[in-house]
């Protein structure tokens, strides 16, 4: 187990290497590609449920990953981004 103050996919590879898992709350800036390379955005849209769990590539180096994800309401989704938003104006001040 490990927490990842800052995230970096190299420590990726390294887990790999050693035959481990990880867990983590991927940064928005992380691109991430679907392994059928479908734009994730049309993959989500057409996902019926509210769970996805696939096979996605992260990041410059591609590696692969697994995404699993659960979407919210529309009014936890607003809550959320109010908050970020009030934070990201606390710090440009």
């Amino acid at each position: 187990m490990s927490d990842l103050g800052y995230f970096d996919l190299t420590y990726f590879f390294y887990l790999e290497g050693v035959e481990a898992f990880m867990c983590t709350k991927l940064p928005l800036t992380v691109n991430l590609i679907p392994g059928n390379s479908c734009p994730l955005e049309k993959v989500l849209k057409n996902t019926s449920g509210n769970k996805i769990d696939i096979e996605v590539f992260a990041g410059k180096f591609r590696h692969k990953c697994r995404l699993v994800a659960v979407s919210v309401d529309r009014q936890t989704t607003g809550k959320q981004r109010r908050s970020r938003r009030r934070n990201r104006q606390k710090k440009a001040r």
